[in-house]
């Protein structure tokens, strides 16, 4: 089976890991997400615990995450991780279905701008190196697939 594919800037690039569910283990995923955002469901609600579902996939392969949901004047950076000797900056967007598009497809060049932008303030602020080596993944969470793309566009 070929791996999918996304865009990055004119480019096609390679879905470093795609993670497949069976029926049952997206019904335990869905009812844990239901659970945890309650009846009331609100896009921040289901937007949070997405990206919950998304740092559990980054740690599982290895990567520790350092800060969720870090937000300044800039923007707002779902995920901040070490993946080795790189600082992570992770963007994760959601979609029930395909119906509404890819989600990777959603981190235009606008959105990419306020990502770098708030990943500059968190390096001033927090006393990183200008020059630490700094990274900007994507997760694409789609019905019972995520797709980690890493680098998916460049500061």
């Amino acid at each position: 089976m070929k791996r999918p594919a996304c865009s990055r800037q004119g480019r096609r690039v390679e879905i470093l890991h795609c993670f497949y569910t069976t029926g049952e283990d997206v019904y335990q995923m869905k009812e844990e997400i239901r659970k945890e955002i309650g009846a009331a469901q609100n896009r921040r609600q289901t937007g949070t615990a997405y990206e919950s579902l998304a740092a559990d996939y980054l740690s599982a392969r290895g990567m520790q995450i350092l800060h969720r949901n870090y937000r300044s004047r800039h923007g707002e950076i779902d995920l901040i991780g070490m993946d080795g000797n790189y600082l992570v900056f992770v963007e994760v967007k959601y979609r029930a279905s395909g119906k509404m598009g890819d989600p990777l497809a959603a981190v235009d060049a606008r959105k990419q701008r306020r990502i770098l932008d708030t990943a500059r303030h968190y390096l001033y602020e927090n006393h990183y190196r200008t020059d630490a080596p700094v990274r900007f993944d994507c997760v694409g969470i789609t019905g019972k697939r995520i797709e980690w793309v890493k680098n998916a566009f460049r500061g």
